[in-house]
């Protein structure tokens, strides 16, 4: 650990002479301290999901990368929500004219079926 600029200072001859706890606190914290900087070295920097390691060198360019992947990701997300409701939109838009056509052809022959017919009536009733 004195590479990364922390010592853990050992317990001094007293206080491992009158207890076995402060021994096994101390090898413990030690285990902890060498674990928790051969994980940072090993999984931080060289870790980052397809980022060179050239690129990282701190925790907080590997904090800044993450959260701009994030906010891309989340940008893209809203990007593909927007298509779709575009599309969906312009499926209602256009199934809307469909309709509209459909029922003014349907108008339009209907009212000229029903003035042929008149005109037909018409023409009987006055032979």
């Amino acid at each position: 650990t004195a590479a990364h600029g922390l010592a853990v200072s050992s317990p001094s001859a007293s206080s491992l002479g009158s207890s076995n706890v402060d021994a096994l606190e101390y090898a413990t914290i030690e285990y902890v301290t060498r674990r928790h900087f051969y994980y940072i070295s090993t999984n931080i920097n060289g870790g980052a999901n397809n980022v060179p390691t050239t690129m990282m060198s701190s925790a907080a360019e590997m904090t800044a990368h993450q959260t701009l992947q994030a906010t891309s990701l989340h940008e893209e997300r809203l990007s593909n929500t927007y298509r779709q409701l575009q599309r969906e939109r312009l499926k209602a838009r256009v199934s809307e004219l469909a309709w509209n056509v459909a029922g003014s052809a349907l108008g339009m022959a209907l009212s000229y079926g029903i003035a042929r017919i008149l005109q037909g009536r018409q023409h009987v009733g006055m032979a």
